[in-house]
């Protein structure tokens, strides 16, 4: 003969079960891998040829995503055209505000006409002697786009110790 009364720890096992069932319905919200990322644009925000500037690491440091509109190496998103740079330029550390996207460049930089490839961050011509600064990104799986480290050192940081 079965039994169908619950015992208490039958009754726990299968409300505690339930619980769990329903907080993965309801869903936290997205985490990136890396504890120290900063949110940046949500992939809806970003039609093809559009900027979004931020700061990264810090408060000194302006940088800027930019949607390309095709695939490049490193690119994030459903398309992979999603990649982030510095604004400083890596020779004398000016700021760099002239974004072609159509051209795929970006400078040039008023001090010394130094100019960048905007999928590649490699220069295209003037003084500098290093590339653009790569801000790295990730997606979220809410389409959150965040900033979550850097390629290279950027302009006016000591490099670390040993280096």
């Amino acid at each position: 003969m079965h039994d169908d009364r619950i015992d208490r720890r039958r009754f726990t096992t299968v409300l505690l079960g339930a619980t769990a069932l329903a907080a993965c319905e309801e869903g936290e919200p997205p985490k990136p891998a890396d504890p120290n990322a900063r949110p940046v644009v949500h992939l809806d925000a970003l039609a093809d040829g559009s900027t979004v500037d931020f700061w990264y690491p810090e408060r000194r440091h302006a940088a800027f995503a930019v949607k390309l509109g095709a695939p490049v190496d490193g690119g994030v998103g459903p398309d992979q055209d999603i990649v982030a740079w510095h604004r400083a330029c890596p020779h004398m550390g000016c700021p760099i505000s002239a974004v072609d996207v159509q051209r795929n460049c970006l400078g040039p930089c008023p001090c010394h006409r130094s100019t960048f490839d905007l999928r590649t961050g490699v220069q295209i011509q003037g003084r500098a002697s290093q590339n653009l600064v790569r801000v790295r990104l990730e997606v979220l799986a809410d389409g959150t786009v965040c900033a979550t480290g850097i390629e290279g050192v950027p302009f006016g940081d000591p490099l670390p110790e040993g280096a």
